[in-house]
């Protein structure tokens, strides 16, 4: 994911973060583990939330983000990116 946000592809960043999130969905681990999965995870959609208010700055608009957002799959992973986008949009008063 940070390698494709480096290269400002957004379309495989938002992939890579989709399928990172995905890993949400198991329940092989101990509560330990998914706690230890959990905050690795949280800790990178900071860093995908810091690109999507710097993309903003370089005037990227955020309802394109928001509605490419919309495509990610899986219902647990579109949410997570969609309340991520969603928080900078509501800070952009767009």
């Amino acid at each position: 994911m940070r390698k494709a946000l480096e290269n400002a592809d957004l379309r495989k960043g938002l992939k890579f973060a989709a399928e990172m999130l995905a890993q949400l969905k198991t329940s092989l681990l101990l509560p330990r583990n998914y706690y230890i999965l959990f905050m690795s995870i949280f800790d990178y959609m900071r860093e995908l939330e810091n690109y999507f208010k710097e993309d903003f700055r370089r005037g990227r608009k955020m309802i394109d983000v928001y509605e490419a957002v919309q495509h990610a799959p899986g219902l647990i992973p579109r949410l997570y990116l969609l309340i991520t986008v969603g928080s900078v949009y509501i800070q952009s008063h767009e």
